[in-house]
């Protein structure tokens, strides 16, 4: 079964060649039951590590089964060792965490027998060892007899035809010894048994044949009983699912050391808690605007507005307004040109909007959900929504009514109650308000008389000194005459050490009464300062092109009549766009990086984290190998304990959200877990699993370099 011939074994010292064996020839077959016997360093350790596939030779040949061995490669000795032999070490070589039914149910779950036959033959085995009444114990808790006991067990378990024992008595008394041996030789009646022993008499009375090595040789080779020679190898036909052997043996390791899966679980749940903050979310709000040139932020900027003005800087009058409405070129005159610079603002169920007048939609293909305005109070509104805010708007603002803010650059603002009949997906910054034209009008008749409520009336005190005081509310009464106004009774008085002149513009105006009755703040005017108030200086005006294309040949006319134009997306829009679009992308990228920064220091600290747990764990891998678990195994197994653990961490973090997104518990958080949407989830649970499978591997590459033989020896 077993051939060696002319095999030589060196070792590397730091200045010498240590020739540990020197040109063995011996033959093992099955039914014998060996002692390798010889002082210590004569070389008996190496020669089982060499017959075990533990250890590599470096001249001969050695033969299993007929077959030359001098060709392998790790795969085909780790396929050897699974197939071919079983191990019983001095120091049992358990795995302590374990149960002494698991002990032995590990080495059958390689052999692919599902859940119930695999528990009723590791029963049967240790019965037949006679630890069938331990078997829930923990293998660290068992005496040193009763742990190579185990040891034989799980050689029993495994179920193959050569058993190697190196020095399998050396750490028990001699009732234990007697024990043990006398189930070796019961073994070896089926089986090749190798034992390396230093005591020959106490195995003497159990073994068929006795070799004795000196100095790596051997010089001694003697049969002392005859053995059944005769019996056939047992070829094994097994059926395995890598997959399932590894998710088993991993649910061995995660439940039979609870405190460090517990701490690989704390680690998890820190690395998918911290992904989870780092994922944007698709908020409006969350979208970055770079601060523009002033002249560029005061401006409503699209491609048809052009903004018209006097030569002589005079008001416009009613001729100019004429002129203007009766150009073919122009599509519409907007008088007032203060307010469509205005930004307009909303909280749409959560995302935060803020826009302005638009008059030109640019709407693709399933860009558009909804309908554009047909009738008073309905409004549609356009901006770079991302595909899934899309979908939040079309569930829960496409047809409701919200409240719109209209912002002036002094003045408080107005807010208007429409209804989103229409959500345009456009590739730009600024957000767009489109309504129809009477919606628009009584709107800016709402603005306008707003802000004309809003004039500065200048107030003198008794020193001569003046100030402006904005905000005070004129109503008219009809009752007053020529420049007469009454106040507020608070308003008097908070002035009371002043002189109470009231001026608007240059016009003094005469307070004829102080009352209780008028609403603090308001001034109540006459219909003739009403009627000037209201005649306001227009000196600029917005009109919308038809064609962009005619702008050259209009603004050339318009020049030659008497007027400035000025169209701000060319002007300013364009001659910008290349900066604002360098430091869009060069915001997005440092954020970007940051976060992949971020995510990598995690990666760093989790796996000097992870290392350090798992550095524990590495005597029961190895210990994994050396019963015949393949290395790719083992990585499969390092893998799904880690997985798991994300796994379970990602479930908890999803309910938790849960939860908090339905109580509300952490209000200030509430915008950021109520637009969790399922791509973020997808995206955080990918995120995590691939952090997961770089902490596994980085682990696994860095022990990769040892072979089993080394991990023995570092162990």
């Amino acid at each position: 079964m077993i051939k060696l011939h002319n095999i030589s074994k060196y070792y590397q010292g730091k200045t010498t060649v240590i020739e540990a064996l020197r040109k063995i020839n011996l033959e093992f077959k099955i039914g014998e039951f060996v002692a390798i016997t010889g002082e210590s360093g004569s070389g008996k350790s190496t020669l089982l590590n060499v017959i075990a596939g533990i250890d590599s030779y470096e001249e001969g040949e050695l033969y299993i089964n007929g077959e030359e061995t001098s060709h392998f490669d790790d795969d085909d000795w780790e396929d050897y060792r699974k197939e071919n032999i079983a191990f019983i070490f001095q120091n049992y070589n358990l795995i302590d965490s374990y149960t002494v039914l698991k002990n032995v149910e590990v080495a059958l779950v390689m052999q692919g027998i599902n859940k119930s036959e695999r528990k009723a033959k590791a029963i049967e085995i240790l019965k037949r060892v006679g630890l069938d009444d331990h078997l829930s114990h923990r293998a660290s808790k068992l005496s040193g007899g009763k742990k190579q006991r185990l040891a034989i067990a799980r050689a029993l378990a495994k179920d193959t035809d050569i058993i190697v024992a190196d020095e399998p008595t050396g750490n028990l008394d001699s009732k234990s010894g007697m024990q043990v041996l006398s189930l070796l030789k019961e073994i070896a009646k089926d089986k090749l048994v190798i034992v390396v022993t230093h005591n020959f008499d106490q195995i003497k009375g159990y073994i068929t044949r006795k070799v004795r090595l000196l100095d790596g040789e051997v010089v001694e080779d003697k049969v002392i009983k005859e053995p059944d020679t005769t019996l056939k190898i047992n070829k094994k036909s097994k059926k395995e699912n890598e997959y399932y052997q590894a998710l088993t043996i991993a649910r061995y390791n995660i439940f039979s050391q609870p405190r460090k899966s517990i701490f690989i679980f704390i680690l998890s749940f820190m690395i998918v808690l911290v992904v989870a903050l780092l994922i944007p979310v698709s908020r409006a709000e969350d979208i970055y605007t770079p601060t523009r040139p002033n002249e560029a932020r005061k401006l409503n900027i699209y491609p048809e507005r052009m903004i018209v003005s006097r030569q002589d800087k005079l008001p416009m009058t009613d001729d100019d307004f004429n002129l203007l409405e009766n150009d073919l070129r122009i599509a519409k005159l907007i008088k007032e040109d203060f307010a469509i610079n205005d930004a307009i603002g909303a909280t749409l169920k959560g995302i935060k909007y803020a826009g302005y007048f638009t008059f030109n939609l640019d709407i693709k293909e399933d860009a558009l959900i909804g309908r554009l305005p047909e009738n008073d109070n309905e409004v549609l509104i356009q901006f770079s929504f991302t595909d899934e805010e899309m979908k939040y708007l079309e569930k829960n603002v496409l047809d409701k009514t919200i409240d719109f803010s209209f912002w002036g650059s002094k003045f408080q603002r107005s807010t208007h109650s429409l209804k989103v009949v229409g959500i345009n997906q456009i590739n730009q910054d600024r957000g767009g308000f489109y309504t129809t034209d009477s919606t628009f009008e009584k709107i800016l008749e709402f603005y306008y008389e707003d802000i004309l409520n809003r004039i500065p009336v200048r107030i003198t005190d008794k020193y001569g000194f003046t100030r402006r005081v904005y905000n005070y509310i004129f109503e008219v009464d009809e009752t007053l005459t020529s420049y007469e106004v009454k106040i507020n009774q608070t308003d008097a008085f908070i002035f009371e050490d002043d002189n109470l002149e009231l001026f608007y513009k240059s016009q003094k105006l005469e307070i004829v009464d102080v009352s209780d009755e008028i609403d603090f703040n308001s001034i109540l005017i006459s219909p003739k300062i009403k009627t000037e108030i209201h005649n306001i200086d227009i000196k600029q005006v917005t009109v919308n092109l038809k064609d962009v294309e005619t702008r050259k040949e209009l603004e050339k006319d318009l020049l030659e009549l008497g007027y400035y134009t000025y169209m701000p997306y060319f002007e300013i829009e364009s001659s910008n766009n290349n900066y604002y679009e360098f430091y869009n992308t060069l915001y997005k990228t440092v954020e970007s990086l940051k976060i992949i920064l971020i995510i990598f220091i995690v990666y760093i600290v989790a796996y000097l984290i992870y290392r350090l747990i798992m550095q524990t764990k590495y005597k029961d891998y190895i210990i994994l190998r050396l019963i015949g678990i393949k290395k790719s195994l083992i990585n499969k197994i390092i893998h799904f304990e880690l997985l798991f653990s994300i796994i379970i961490s990602y479930i908890i973090f999803v309910i938790s959200f849960s939860i908090l997104r339905i109580s509300n518990l952490f209000k200030e958080y509430d915008t950021y877990i109520k637009n969790l949407t399922f791509s973020n989830y997808l995206l955080i649970f990918v995120i995590n699993i691939l952090l997961g499978l770089l902490l596994a591997n980085r682990f696994i590459k860095k022990r990769a370099k040892n072979t089993l033989y080394s991990s023995l020896r570092l162990e």
